[in-house]
């Protein structure tokens, strides 16, 4: 009771700071569009709800005792917060769109898709954590790491299939046959496979700098 306590406790001071961060974004945005008469950059918007949907996913699995008890709506929670995950690291690929328009200066367009970014890959880092606990509290350490490992991964992957061959999460229910055979076919792309790779361990290296950061936070905590 105490661990969930605490982390109740840490996830408002997260709610509010993701809070302000996309009030940040859209601020940038909407005076973009003024400056530019332009709302080109809006479907960051769209990109931005998308990611927030793992965030809460997990969310949602933390504060309902049933789904985190119950085998089946667990792995069912699990199942969708991993299908929707690469929805939030997604974003850094849209510094793609960087440089395309003179209409504002670079370094403003370089602000708006950083700031759009790094609220959806703290969206992504914060629903691993809960994920984290969830996995820990029924499995155990060895295997918990062992399952968000292949989820990062498999993140990684799907930013592939969203970015370069332009595949969405809801596709899993639209176009199964078309996506199942393309996953199959992407498995011997020497290109996939160096993106997944590459991608994959970056996201591993920044969620295992963010957890030893999260882990001095809470020693620190416990000393005071």
């Amino acid at each position: 009771m105490k661990t969930l306590h605490f982390y109740f406790q840490s996830q408002k001071k997260e709610f509010l700071a993701l809070t302000v961060l996309t009030v940040f974004c859209f601020s940038l945005l909407l005076i973009r569009a003024k400056a530019t008469n332009s709302v080109f950059f809006f479907f960051l918007i769209w990109n931005l709800f998308l990611g927030f949907l793992p965030y809460a996913m997990s969310s949602l699995m933390m504060y309902s005792i049933k789904i985190r008890e119950n085998r089946g709506y667990r792995f069912f929670g699990l199942l969708i917060w991993l299908l929707f995950l690469p929805n939030s690291f997604y974003l850094i690929t849209d510094f793609f769109h960087l440089n395309k328009f003179n209409t504002v200066p670079i370094w403003f367009d370089l602000m708006v898709l950083s700031t759009f970014s790094l609220t959806g890959f703290l969206f992504g880092l914060f629903s691993l954590f809960s994920i984290e606990k969830i996995l820990i509290s029924h499995y155990s350490g060895r295997v918990s790491s062992i399952l968000l490992l292949i989820s990062l991964y498999l993140t990684a992957f799907g930013i592939y299939l969203g970015r370069y061959l332009r595949f969405n999460s809801w596709d899993v229910l639209s176009n199964p046959t078309d996506l199942f055979f393309t996953c199959i076919n992407c498995l011997f792309v020497r290109d996939v496979q160096n993106f997944t790779l590459g991608f994959g361990t970056f996201l591993l290296v920044i969620y295992w700098v963010a957890t030893s950061m999260k882990m001095l936070e809470t020693n620190n905590l416990k000393i005071k």
